[in-house]
């Protein structure tokens, strides 16, 4: 009977204890998320640098080979 009380009582603090289960990460690859950036006129020359060296990236890793 003891033992079966102290199973119950462990049982049930076991329960209480809070169980978090880790989020499945969903990671897709690079090229299937990425695109080539396109900029406009008005946008600033650093944000133009920016948009090309991504698009470098991009091509590097994604673009077809020549």
């Amino acid at each position: 009977m003891r033992i079966l009380i102290i199973l119950l009582g462990a049982a049930a603090l076991s329960a209480c204890a809070k169980q978090e289960i880790e989020p499945a990460l969903s990671v897709a690859p690079y090229c299937e998320v990425a695109r080539p950036i396109y900029w406009s006129a008005k946008d600033t020359r650093t944000t133009k640098e920016q948009a090309d060296r991504e698009n470098a990236k991009w091509k590097r890793l994604c673009g077809k080979p020549a």
